[in-house]
């Protein structure tokens, strides 16, 4: 089991992580573990913004957030698993990661 704590939101990074990773997840289990921001959402997710940098905050977090499902995709397509973790359960999702592959017997 091999646990990648990384952030791909640049597109070129992940393009270059998706080559390693493609290699690797032939002999072994990946998973990338990746700190969820909270700008970084759907667009019309969350409050409604009030004021104009508040709508170019969000339609930013949105194209993010577009550009991270579609990696996440990608990695999903070569076998590797994709875990958002927020910052204040770091811990217990991580847990959470591997009770969860224990479970699946994938190991």
């Amino acid at each position: 089991l091999l646990l990648f704590l990384t952030g791909l939101s640049d597109p070129i990074a992940a393009e270059a992580f998706l080559t390693g990773a493609k290699i690797v997840s032939s002999k072994h289990v990946l998973v990338v573990a990746a700190l969820q921001d909270r700008e970084v959402q759907p667009l019309f997710s969350g409050a409604l913004p009030d004021s104009v940098s508040a709508i170019h905050r969000c339609l930013a977090g949105h194209m993010q957030w577009a550009t991270l499902l579609e990696t996440e995709r990608k990695l999903k397509t070569i076998g590797v698993g994709f875990r958002r973790l927020r910052p204040e359960t770091i811990g217990l999702d991580l847990v959470d990661e591997y009770a969860e592959i224990k479970r699946r017997q994938i190991l």
